[in-house]
């Protein structure tokens, strides 16, 4: 209603490798994502170039290195027995429903029966 665009997820950003911060509150905006997202405004429309950016942040969010889900039991590294469902980046909200069944199925059928994880495999 006031206008306010809220913009996130620059997955273009080499900056998305750095080191954690020992806290959330310490994590700082890439420089390079708010360019990607300021000139991505202009293809939205002319009338964007010049918007005010009112609050640039940053967060954490689970993703894996090779840019989808990792659903399913651990077997390597003394973690034998763990089971994962985590790297959904900004999809999370969406996917997780899904996920959750996927788990269930793993967990009381022994196998995914719903949707063919083979490429989520830990």
């Amino acid at each position: 209603p006031d206008g306010t665009l809220y913009i996130c997820g620059d997955h273009s950003d080499p900056l998305r490798q750095r080191p954690f911060t020992q806290k959330a509150t310490d994590a700082t905006p890439s420089e390079f994502a708010i360019k990607n997202h300021t000139e991505r405004l202009e293809l939205v429309g002319s009338g964007l170039k010049d918007a005010e950016i009112v609050k640039a942040q940053a967060c954490f969010r689970p993703e894996s290195r090779r840019n989808r889900p990792i659903i399913g039991q651990l077997s390597t590294g003394g973690l034998e027995g763990v089971w994962i469902a985590s790297g959904h980046s900004v999809w999370g909200i969406c996917n997780g429903p899904g996920t959750g069944k996927v788990m269930a199925e793993l967990l009381l059928d022994g196998e995914a029966s719903s949707a063919d994880i083979r490429g989520l495999k830990p």
